[in-house]
């Protein structure tokens, strides 16, 4: 999550300061309130899932399936290679 809470205080304050690399544009047609619910879970599990770089074949086992991350993890892998 780019140290934040870590490195960075604030990460659930109105501002933060935080360097210029760790902003990022997101483009969604969800409505600031949908998008504000949608939990960090998300982005942690999509943050490992590209850090995996996986390709179409590849097998993945998700220790820990039904936490939260591992439950978005899972569903965002199978969101983007479909076919088991």
């Amino acid at each position: 999550m780019g140290e934040m809470g870590w490195a960075f205080d604030g990460s659930y304050a109105e501002y933060v300061l935080v360097p210029n690399e760790q902003i990022f544009p997101v483009e969604t047609d969800l409505s600031w309130e949908e998008f504000a619910a949608v939990p960090e879970t998300y982005f942690t599990a999509y943050d490992s899932m590209l850090q995996l770089r996986l390709e179409d074949g590849d097998r993945v086992l998700v220790r820990g399936a039904a936490s939260g991350v591992g439950l978005a993890f899972t569903k965002l892998v199978k969101a983007k290679y479909p076919q088991p």
